[in-house]
């Protein structure tokens, strides 16, 4: 089991930083949108 989650960490890694990063990036860019509105 070890060697499967060894071989598939790399890939879920990646998977999951790309999601984070889009996460992050539409919380950003909405603040943002709200931000410069509410000036």
């Amino acid at each position: 089991n070890s060697s499967c989650d060894e071989g598939n960490h790399l890939p879920a890694t990646s998977c999951d930083l790309q999601w984070e990063t889009h996460q992050e990036f539409l919380k950003c860019s909405i603040w943002h949108h709200s931000h410069l509105h509410m000036q």
